[in-house]
């Protein structure tokens, strides 16, 4: 059984066993080993980077590559979650940067 089963999101805090299906992997640390904090819904993942544009990981802050974007694309394809989306918006991420009350144009273009 899969240790990740008994884990909760950490984004929506909804428990990873009861998703439809298999949670997306994400690690904090790359480098090490597996923590709490490598597990995502991803189809919630994915709405929150491309809402907010902070592309770093929710829990360790640490800077996501575009090939997280990628491999997140691929998955929300494969388990048919979404759409492909969080490149798009991970190669527009400087167009986030707006005054306050204004709409980032790459995020109004991916989530249309």
């Amino acid at each position: 059984m899969e240790a990740w089963r008994d884990e909760d999101a950490p984004i929506s805090l909804e428990p990873l066993g009861s998703l439809g299906y298999p949670p997306f992997e994400l690690r904090a640390d790359p480098q090490g080993g597996h923590s709490g904090s490598d597990w995502f819904d991803g189809r919630v993942l994915a709405c929150y980077l491309v809402s907010t544009g902070a592309f770093q990981h929710p829990i360790s802050r640490r800077e996501l590559a575009r090939d997280d974007c990628v491999r997140l694309d691929a998955y929300l394809l494969e388990h048919r979650v979404g759409q492909r989306q969080v490149v798009q918006a991970y190669d527009h991420r400087a167009e986030y940067k707006v005054a306050p009350g204004q709409t980032a144009p790459a995020a109004s273009r991916v989530l249309r």
